[in-house]
């Protein structure tokens, strides 16, 4: 059976979007959807406005969007669905368009509370 989550994108107190994970939904690395979504935001830096950094998120509309190319990669698997829909596990990742920095949080088996990313990706690589 597979392990189910979603993943909320808020921008400060308005979500953006939830994305639904079929498969390996847990924390944990190497294939589990926390540990993949803490290397995600690690992976590039949160900006208000492009410059000429190689990686950016302009804001948590456009992280959203990259997450869900990120994840997507055929059909099935990853989907949008409606705001609230819990499942095993259940991520949710903040930020502020005028603050360049996201707190994250999981709700499940194993919970993390609201921190920094790397907080909660050390937290994912502790998980088993």
């Amino acid at each position: 059976m597979s392990t189910r989550s979603t993943i909320a994108i808020y921008e400060g107190t308005q979500h953006l979007v939830t994305i639904y994970q079929q498969h390996d939904g847990y924390p944990s690395k190497p294939h589990g959807v926390g540990w993949k979504l803490a290397q995600f935001i690690k992976s590039g830096k949160f900006v208000n406005g492009l410059g000429s950094e190689k990686k950016v998120f302009n804001g948590m509309g456009c992280f959203a969007a990259a997450l869900v190319e990120h994840l997507k990669d055929g059909p099935g698997g990853t989907y949008i669905v409606p705001k609230g829909q819990k499942e095993e596990y259940n991520y949710k990742v903040v930020g502020d368009f005028d603050k360049p920095s996201v707190t994250v949080a999981c709700q499940g088996n194993e919970s993390f509370k609201t921190g920094t990313p790397a907080a909660f990706m050390k937290w994912c690589e502790a998980q088993k």
